[in-house]
Parts: C-alpha cells; sequence; structure tokens
C-alpha cells in the first residue's frame, strides 16, 4: 500500500475515497449509519464505504473479531483513535456532507490531521 512516509497514512486510499464520496448520489452517504440499506441501495458513512467498497459489505469476515472501525482504520492507514475522530465527529454527523467529507479526507492526507474546523455548527 502507498503510504506517506511522514504520516503513516494511505494517502492513496484517503484521497481515493475522497473521489468516490463525491461521485456518489447525495442520498447515499450519511455519517450516522456505518452501513444501511435504502430504496436507493447503500447508505453508508466514511468507513462504511471504505470497508464496503474492499469488502462489499461492512458485515463481512474480515470485521469479525476487529470490528468495523479496526479495519477501516487499517484500509486507511489510522491509527485506531485518528479514525475515530474521522469516522464520529461529536456533534457534527448531521452537518457533514459528501463534499465535506471528501474535504476532510483530503486535508488529513495532506496534513496528517483530522480537522472538522471547517464544519460550521448552528448558531
Amino acid at each position: 500500500m502507498p503510504f506517506d512516509s511522514q504520516h503513516g497514512l494511505n494517502v492513496v486510499a484517503l484521497l481515493d475515497t475522497a473521489d468516490f464520496l463525491e461521485g456518489l448520489p447525495d442520498e447515499r452517504f450519511n455519517m450516522n449509519n456505518f452501513e444501511d440499506e435504502a430504496e436507493c441501495g447503500t447508505v453508508c458513512c466514511i468507513g462504511g464505504w471504505v470497508i464496503t467498497r474492499q469488502y462489499g459489505s461492512v458485515y463481512n469476515d474480515k470485521t469479525i473479531g476487529k470490528g468495523s472501525l479496526e479495519v477501516a482504520a487499517e484500509l486507511l492507514g489510522l491509527p485506531v483513535r485518528m479514525a475515530h475522530d474521522l469516522f464520529y465527529p461529536y456533534g457534527l454527523h448531521h452537518l457533514i456532507t459528501k463534499e465535506v467529507a471528501a474535504q476532510t479526507l483530503r486535508k488529513l492526507a495532506a496534513t496528517g490531521v483530522v480537522d472538522w474546523s471547517h464544519v460550521k455548527g448552528e448558531d
């Protein structure tokens, strides 16, 4: 896997995921669901799409015993704590669109830091 030597991240996977999310129909991205089925098809958050694209579903033999968070973290080359910050942005889930998620993934690939500061809460 192509990892960034400075941060240990799988930069190609982060950028590829950002591109993928931007191409999704809006109704197929939801930061409140790791993976769910809807009339439109599979609906996932960032981590859910990382795993689904690699293994076909979040719920598969690769996640048994590890858990979805750990598997998605491994695929992106993230420490589990950093993956938690990326996949579970406290209090911001309802504000995160696929475009905002893609922007965060690109910032992470460039800086090695999960930064949701560009998400504006309701005043």
